[in-house]
């Protein structure tokens, strides 16, 4: 079931998870990414969740984790080209 939200309640709710996205930001740096990159990827998320359920309970923790799931495969993929630029 799709859950779905005014633009004006969805951006209240991502206003809630930005909190998490500057702490994440700070803690995960990707070095190609602005901080418009990270609160784009934070709407992502938050979009994915909601339609993968029809209430908010935990939001803010599956936000959590999937966010921070996302940075470090970003991370991951990051590094990955490099070694691949430096093997080559």
């Amino acid at each position: 079931m799709t859950y779905y939200l005014e633009e004006e309640d969805f951006e209240s709710l991502f206003s809630e998870m930005k909190p998490i996205v500057m702490k994440l930001m700070k803690q995960i740096r990707i070095r190609t990414w602005k901080i418009e990159d990270y609160l784009q990827e934070g709407m992502i998320i938050l979009h994915l969740l909601l339609e993968e359920q029809s209430n908010n309970q935990k939001l803010h923790t599956k936000f959590n984790v999937k966010y921070h799931q996302r940075l470090i495969d970003e991370l991951r993929r990051s590094y990955a080209k490099n070694e691949v630029m430096i093997i080559l």
